[in-house]
C-alpha cells in the first residue's frame, strides 16, 4: 500500500505580519518571463522614518510578498520561479492574472490566494508547502499533472467556482498539519478535479480537518479523472466530513486508514469511486482499528453506483441521533451494498428528538454480506417503558455468514436499567423491509441471550433479543 507523497523538510517559514516585511514585489513581466529577472519586478520597500533608505532590493526571498496582478505585461508567465530561502512570506496571485506562475524548485509560501491563473509544478520535484492560510477561490493549481504534492500545513478555504464550472489540480493535495488541529473548508457549487498522475489524489493527516458544508440546490463535487483507480486516504487523528443539507458528491475512492468520515445534518452523499473491483467506501483495520465511518440520522451514504458498496473490515461504524428531526426521520441510512467482516456497529443514542426520546435506526437499502464483526444496538431497560432499541433494517437480503474465525456477532447494550436489575423482555433488533427482503445463511452469534428469528411463510425475516 502506498504510504503517500514524502513531505518536505523545508518548513522553517513562519508567516509574517505585514508589518515585518522587508519588500512586496509585483510580478510585470516587462522584459520577459525569467523570474530572476530582477527588471520583471516592481518592488515596493518599506521606508523606516530617521533610517537611510535601504539598498536596492535583490531577488525575492523568504521575508517577502510576491503579487501576481493586473500588473503583468499581457499576463506574461513567470517561468523558473526561485528563492534563496527556498521560501516566500506571502503569495497572491489575484483576479485579473491570467498568466502561469512556475516554480523552479520546490517552495514554501506562507500564505497563498489563488484566485486566478495557474501554478505549475512541472516536475515531481517542485512540491508546493503552504504553513500558513491558503485561500483558493478560482484559477488552477498546478496546471501540468504530475506527481507533485501540494502540502497544506495551515487550513484554509476552498471556494468552488459554482454551478457548470471546475477548479483543477495536477497535484496530490495532502492536507496536514505541522501541530495541532487545521480545518479546510469547501463551500460552494462545481467541481473540483484532481488531474494528477498519482493514485493517491488525497491525503488528510493527522489533525488535519476538512469539511464540506452542503445546501440545497448547490450540488458541489470532489473529483478525479479516474474515479475507479483515484483514492481519497484518511489518517489517523483527521476527518474528512460533510454538514449541512442537501446532495454533494465524492467521485473517488475513499480509504479510511484510521481517521474519520462522517456526514451530519441531513446530507446525501453519493460516493462513486472504486469502479468494478473496490469498494467506494473502505475501511479497514489499520491503526489499531481507530477507523470511524459516522452517520448522523437523517443522513444517506449513497453507493448505489458502486457495485462493492460499503465495505467495513474494522473500526467503528457509528451513528448519531439528530436533536432536529422527529422520531420517524431518525434513520442513517446507506444505500447500496454494505459488506461488514469486523468493526463495530454502534449507536450514539437515544436521543431527546423534538417529538420525545429516540433510538435510531441504521438502514442498508441493498444487500447485505455480514461475515464477521459485531452489531451493538442499546435496549430501553427502564420497565415503563415499551420495549424500544436501536433496530437494523435491511431493504434487500441480507446473508450471514458465520464459517470465518470472526463471527457476526450480536452484542446488547442495556441501558435505564435498574440499579440491582437484570433486562426483562424481548427486543427486536434486526429486520428486513419489503416483500422480497429476507435474512438467508447462518444466524449471528449471541452470548447471555436467547435469539427469537421470526419465520414468515418459510422466510426468515427478523431477528429479537430475549432475557431471561
Amino acid at each position: 500500500m502506498s504510504t503517500g507523497p514524502v513531505l518536505s523538510a523545508k518548513l522553517s517559514l513562519e508567516p509574517l505580519d505585514r508589518r515585518d516585511l522587508l519588500s512586496v514585489y509585483t510580478w510585470t513581466g516587462m522584459v520577459d518571463t525569467d523570474a530572476t529577472n530582477m527588471s520583471n519586478w516592481s518592488v515596493m520597500q518599506e521606508m523606516v522614518p530617521g533610517q537611510p533608505p535601504p539598498p536596492p532590493p535583490d531577488l525575492p526571498d523568504g521575508d517577502n510578498e510576491l503579487i501576481f496582478n493586473g500588473m503583468a505585461f499581457n499576463s506574461r508567465d513567470c517561468d523558473g520561479l526561485t528563492s534563496a530561502t527556498d521560501s516566500f512570506a506571502i503569495v497572491r496571485i489575484q483576479s485579473g492574472y491570467n498568466g502561469t506562475v512556475a516554480l523552479g524548485e520546490a517552495l514554501t509560501f506562507g500564505v497563498f490566494d489563488l484566485a486566478s491563473g495557474a501554478i505549475a509544478q512541472p516536475t515531481s520535484g517542485t512540491d508546493l508547502n503552504i504553513t500558513g492560510a491558503f485561500t483558493w477561490t478560482g484559477g488552477t493549481l498546478n496546471n501540468t499533472p504530475s506527481a507533485a504534492t501540494v502540502n497544506m500545513y495551515g487550513g484554509g478555504s476552498i471556494v468552488l467556482p459554482g454551478v457548470g464550472n471546475t477548479i483543477t489540480t495536477g497535484s496530490t493535495l495532502n492536507f496536514a498539519s505541522l501541530g495541532g488541529p487545521v480545518q479546510t473548508t469547501i463551500t460552494g457549487a462545481g467541481d473540483l478535479l484532481l488531474n494528477g498522475t498519482n493514485a493517491d489524489a488525497i491525503f488528510v493527516r493527522a489533525d488535519a480537518n476538512v469539511v464540506k458544508p452542503v445546501q440545497v440546490g448547490s450540488v458541489g463535487a470532489v473529483k478525479g479523472v479516474n474515479s475507479t483507480t483515484q483514492k481519497l486516504t484518511i489518517e489517523p487523528n483527521a476527518f474528512w466530513g460533510y454538514t449541512g443539507s442537501g446532495t454533494d458528491k465524492l467521485e473517488l475512492q475513499v480509504v479510511n486508514n484510521g481517521g474519520k468520515f462522517f456526514l451530519s445534518g441531513q446530507v446525501t452523499m453519493q460516493l462513486t469511486g472504486g469502479g468494478l473491483n473496490n469498494p467506494a467506501y473502505d475501511q479497514g483495520t489499520a491503526n489499531n482499528n481507530s477507523a470511524q465511518l459516522e452517520i448522523m440520522n437523517g443522513c444517506n451514504l449513497d453507493v448505489s453506483a458502486a457495485p462493492k458498496g460499503v465495505s467495513v473490515r474494522g473500526g467503528n461504524v457509528t451513528l448519531t441521533g439528530n436533536p432536529n428531526l422527529p422520531k420517524a426521520s431518525q434513520v442513517a441510512l446507506i444505500t447500496g451494498k454494505y459488506t461488514m467482516s469486523g468493526g463495530v456497529i454502534g449507536f450514539i443514542t437515544p436521543t431527546q428528538a423534538t417529538d420525545g426520546l429516540i433510538w435510531g435506526t441504521f438502514q442498508v437499502i441493498g444487500d447485505v454480506l455480514w461475515s464477521g464483526g459485531v452489531y451493538a444496538p442499546g435496549l430501553d431497560c427502564e420497565p415503563t417503558r415499551p420495549k424500544s432499541s436501536n433496530n437494523w433494517v435491511v431493504a434487500g437480503t441480507m446473508t450471514i455468514d458465520a464459517s470465518g474465525a470472526s463471527k457476526p456477532t450480536i452484542v446488547p447494550v442495556p441501558q435505564f436499567l435498574p440499579p440491582g436489575q437484570q433486562p426483562v423482555g424481548t427486543w427486536t433488533v434486526i429486520q428486513t423491509e419489503g416483500p422480497n427482503s429476507q435474512i438467508q445463511g447462518d444466524n449471528p452469534e449471541l452470548v447471555g441471550w436467547t435469539l427469537l428469528p421470526e419465520i414468515m411463510n418459510g422466510v426468515k425475516k427478523k431477528f429479537s433479543v430475549k432475557k431471561p
